[in-house]
């Protein structure tokens, strides 16, 4: 369903004329999604630049910023509640901001802005998580934010 959507609107912007269609990706459960709907598109639509990337990939300029330990910034995190903040503080519920960095996790596999280890799991939310969190998002704030943000679009290069 999610490939679909994306590969719809970029059926929908070829007949226009459309030279390059980038998306730029912040949330890291997305990525192989997205990945799939550029090789498919490119596949489809060999005239067009079609690309993705993660956000959050640079991790020496975006490690800078941090505040929390490895954990922090998963799921409703430092990272997210940053972004989110600066882009839309108004929708956002202070009182729901909360801390869950204790989760299931080896050296082999952990979760943060990039997963770490050599294994890839998903694990159920439910299993760690009654809210969906994982990280801590009371570190987050729209200063920090919009910093993030700029750190992140001077990595972008088309």
């Amino acid at each position: 369903m999610f490939e679909d959507f994306f590969l719809a609107i970029i059926d929908r912007l070829e007949p226009l004329g459309t030279l390059i269609v980038y998306f730029s990706n912040g949330h890291g459960g997305n990525h192989s999604f997205l990945v799939n709907v550029i090789q498919h598109a490119c596949e489809r639509f060999p005239h067009i630049f079609i690309a993705t990337e993660w956000l959050h990939t640079n991790m020496l300029d975006l490690a800078t910023y941090r505040q929390g330990n490895t954990g922090g910034m998963v799921h409703g995190g430092e990272l997210e509640t940053r972004d989110i903040l600066h882009l839309f503080r108004d929708q956002v519920n202070m009182d729901h901001l909360n801390r869950k960095v204790e989760f299931n996790s080896t050296s082999n596999d952990s979760m943060d802005w990039i997963a770490g280890g050599s294994l890839v799991t998903n694990p159920l939310w439910t299993d760690d998580s009654f809210s969906g969190i994982y990280g801590d998002g009371t570190l987050g704030t729209a200063t920090k934010g919009l910093i993030w943000l700029e750190q992140a679009a001077k990595q972008i290069k088309i």
